[in-house]
């Protein structure tokens, strides 16, 4: 059967509904985790990520052009280029994870012993290259996910990749609770990367009569294709990586495991608040690069401003939320008094990290037009800014410094990228913030002020009943009324839109 469009609504859905049910998941699973394996041995899950998710930088950003040429090729109908673009995405992503899976067990007894200052004996150290085994599982498998995507069928992949999850959780849970360790939390990974990636392929297969996997439609052209786009964005992996990555491996190397589990305590629920607005962009690449390949230029300029005024007023309202709260939040999440240390790396990522999720939709514009050169040096330049500051702050300031660096290299990068997009589509950028940030800005330093105070008013008073439960009405009344203001003041200035299905109740 062959695949039929969907409505950008209907994919932000189940995208939504995808997100958010990793998020609930991961928000629930960590604590648990924690407590199952240790401070220490977490420290070391966090370092096998890290590495891990460096080594896969070995696809030099080919996987970013999937759903970008196959999304093209499937609104132009060139069912040639689609069977020639995949089954060379397909083999490539093989060869590279073999590469990666040899590399790893040359070298993981060597890297894991240097960062863990040689507490690792050699085959506790080779988990790193069973690590990558599995990541490269999830590799392989973002082919077979960028084919329905491309389609706009994101209702598939959402299901398929909830199904995986599914599996991920019951298996942590289980195998933990056998006292499998950190071993257990590899098998559950395995599992579940395994799982989706079959009923992914099925998918693939059982819905599209021109893809192929035989070796004959191996086509150089698309692999050109892909890297002379995919090369520009490795640049921006190689950034991303080292805003949530470099720190955590410089911490673990010059502090210790247990500051580096700490710091990944603090950023991981930013981190995974980060997944929502992702999903919005990821449903954006193939629409805007569907824009560009029918020529409506005016349409694609419009969804841009449209887009970048709804992130600013959606990130800045996040600082407003969460900054007074964090303390309370992360309480309340790991069911207890939270090291300071990972309330003060919450509170500081929050910010650069919320800014620099507003760069998503000039991200996905200038990938969509072909221009990922423009991203390629904001993010070069975020990765020098964050390096040097995190390095040399790290000398000065100790552990808070390296968190402040992560920060102003995100805000830095992120100024860098709304210039050179601004420049590239010919738009004024101090006209640009003046219409896109101000507004959220003044009312972002308001309202959290007042909410600072008002944590601090409710701090000092005594409640009869317990600390859990009285953090969590709060919080939760709190939220709340920070949404509703927010949602009624951007709606009634008109910075964004009233939803359709509003439209004729609100006045």
């Amino acid at each position: 059967m062959a695949l039929e469009k969907r409505s950008l609504t209907y994919n932000t859905v189940f995208a939504t509904i995808d997100r958010g049910f990793a998020f609930i998941s991961g928000f629930f699973l960590l604590p648990f985790i924690i407590v199952k394996i240790g401070i220490e041995t977490y420290g070391i899950w966090v370092i096998l990520i890290s590495v891990s998710n460096y080594f896969m930088l070995a696809q030099f950003g080919a996987s970013s052009s999937f759903r970008k040429f196959l999304a093209e090729f499937i609104a132009l109908q060139r069912d040639e280029k689609i069977t020639r673009f995949f089954c060379t995405s397909f083999y490539l992503l093989a060869c590279i994870s073999l590469l990666v899976i040899i590399a790893g067990f040359v070298t993981a007894p060597y890297i894991m012993c240097y960062l863990t200052k040689g507490s690792m004996a050699g085959t506790e150290a080779h988990l790193l290259t069973w690590f990558l085994v599995i990541s490269c599982i999830g590799l392989t498998n973002e082919v077979f996910v960028a084919l329905p995507q491309s389609h706009q069928r994101f209702d598939i992949t959402s299901i398929t990749s909830a199904s995986g999850r599914i599996i991920y959780i019951i298996s942590v849970i289980v195998f933990l609770f056998a006292g499998y360790g950190i071993k257990g939390l590899l098998l559950s990974m395995f599992l579940s990367n395994a799982a989706t990636c079959i009923a992914n392929i099925a998918v693939c297969f059982r819905t599209s009569r021109v893809i192929s996997l035989s070796p004959r439609y191996i086509d150089m052209q698309s692999l050109k294709l892909m890297y002379n786009f995919g090369i520009k964005v490795q640049i921006s992996y190689f950034a991303a990586w080292v805003a949530f990555n470099f720190d955590k491996l410089l911490i673990a190397k010059v502090l210790g495991l247990q500051y580096t589990a700490y710091y990944d305590i603090g950023s991981r629920l930013v981190v995974l608040l980060r997944e929502f607005p992702y999903l919005f962009f990821g449903v954006l690449l193939p629409r805007f690069s569907e824009l560009d390949a029918v020529k409506k230029t005016s349409e694609l300029m419009k969804s841009y401003m449209t887009g970048t005024r709804f992130m600013f007023a959606v990130c800045f309202t996040g600082i407003t939320v969460l900054f007074p709260t964090g303390k309370l939040i992360l309480d309340l999440w790991l069911r207890g008094a939270v090291d300071p240390m990972s309330v003060y790396v919450f509170n500081v990522l929050l910010i650069g990290s919320m800014f620099q999720l507003t760069t998503g939709v000039p991200s996905t514009l200038l990938k969509s037009i072909g221009k990922p050169g423009k991203e390629a040096i904001a993010n070069m330049i975020l990765a020098i800014v964050n390096i040097s500051l995190s390095s040399v702050l790290l000398y000065f300031f100790g552990f808070r410094g390296i968190v402040w660096g992560t920060s102003l290299g995100l805000i830095i990068g992120g100024l860098i990228l709304f210039v050179l997009t601004n420049k590239t589509i010919g738009v004024s950028s101090l006209h640009f913030f003046g219409h896109a940030a101000l507004l959220p800005l003044v009312m972002t330093a308001i309202m959290t002020a007042a909410g600072i105070i008002a944590v601090q008013f409710y701090q000092s008073m005594h409640v009869p009943v317990s600390k859990l439960l009285s953090d969590s009405i709060y919080v939760a009344l709190y939220f709340v009324s920070v949404l509703a203001v927010s949602a009624v003041l951007f709606i009634k200035t008109g910075f964004i839109p009233v939803p359709s299905f509003l439209q004729g109740t609100v006045k």
